[in-house]
């Protein structure tokens, strides 16, 4: 995938009807809503792995994730327990996450403004 068109999501999606694949990368929908299977759809459409392992929610479900097409730019993937993060949540803390890229700067586009009033007052050779 070249690397202007990585996509890396993350967040609280709150979908607990989700099952995941041994790996963790892959969401099936079990029992849950239709909003459930499209998010499987989507991220199984788009190429978007998961990258959080086990659970991020007290009650042993993954509701907080990470999501990327390009899984050579995601490293280091860190959760915490509100315990171990002294932070009072029923979810565990993703703290720390790194993403490897190189951004190059954007090549300045040459281009020509025309000035359509001048355009418009021109009446040519009479």
């Amino acid at each position: 995938t070249p690397e202007s068109a990585c996509v890396v999501v993350v967040g609280d999606f709150n979908l607990p009807s989700l099952t995941w694949s041994p790996d963790e990368s892959a969401p099936t929908n079990i029992g849950g809503s239709q909003e459930d299977d499209e998010f499987c759809v989507i991220t199984k459409d788009n190429f978007l792995a998961q990258f959080i392992k086990g659970p991020t929610h007290i009650a042993g479900n993954k509701l907080d994730l990470l999501l990327s097409n390009c899984p050579e730019v995601i490293d280091h993937v860190s959760t915490f327990t509100p315990v171990e993060s002294n932070f009072p949540s029923d979810h565990y803390l993703v703290v720390d996450f790194s993403i490897r890229l190189k951004f190059k700067r954007a090549k300045r586009v040459q281009r020509k403004a025309y000035n359509c009033k001048r355009a418009l007052r021109f009446r040519g050779p009479s």
